[in-house]
């Protein structure tokens, strides 16, 4: 388990910042104990938990690609805030998805996406 505040664990030993481009390795499983702000991208082929906390995820594109991203599970809700914000501008450089979308700005999910909130 490692905690995504941990430097030591990132290459080069430094922190994501804004605009990187990162990948959450597939062998890695972190505890989202910060608040993850002007990513460029952001790919996940690991598992990502969100602490007990309210949280922040910001970049431009979003891939939830072989792994998990989780808040709470179905028998304990996450009981704070998680915010996603997909950042970039409405005339930025897009790219393809698919064939048949090409967007500036996205979260695609083709692992799994868990959010469990308190009831409203």
């Amino acid at each position: 388990m490692r905690l995504w505040s941990n430097t030591t664990q990132w290459p080069g030993g430094v922190l994501p910042s804004t605009g990187d481009n990162i990948t959450v390795n597939g062998n890695w499983t972190i505890l989202m104990d910060v608040d993850v702000i002007g990513l460029n991208n952001i790919t996940i082929d690991g598992d990502v938990f969100l602490t007990d906390a309210n949280r922040q995820l910001s970049a431009n594109f979003i891939w939830v690609r072989y792994g998990s991203l989780n808040a709470g599970n179905s028998s304990i809700p996450f009981q704070y805030n998680f915010t996603i914000t997909l950042n970039g501008e409405k005339n930025a450089r897009t790219y393809t998805v698919d064939p048949l979308l090409s967007v500036n700005k996205y979260i695609v999910v083709t692992g799994a996406l868990n959010l469990y909130g308190k009831v409203p």
